[in-house]
């Protein structure tokens, strides 16, 4: 999928390492470790942790709708969400 962010890498491999569906991938990848280090601590069963983690795969998702074009382009306008001002005091 092309994204308005793939002009910023000089590569289709970096564009790839940035784009939203490896940005999802490895939200998921964190979503299923997290689940797995509540199951060893004792905070939620090993049986809910297999289940978590089994869906935690990109292909579960419709990246394009939870991206849709342009979305990110300018997350600053946007509402919501955590908004972050610059380093220095502006």
């Amino acid at each position: 999928m092309s994204e308005p962010i793939d002009g910023l890498f000089t590569t289709p491999e970096m564009a790839a390492v940035f784009s939203a569906e490896a940005h999802v991938r490895q939200l998921l990848a964190f979503e299923a470790a997290l689940a797995r280090v509540e199951a060893r601590a004792g905070v939620i069963p090993w049986a809910a942790a297999d289940e978590i983690a089994a869906g935690c795969l990109v292909e579960h998702f419709d990246v394009p709708a939870l991206y849709p074009a342009g979305a990110h382009a300018d997350r600053a306008s946007r509402r919501g969400g955590a908004q972050v001002r610059p380093l220095g005091g502006n």
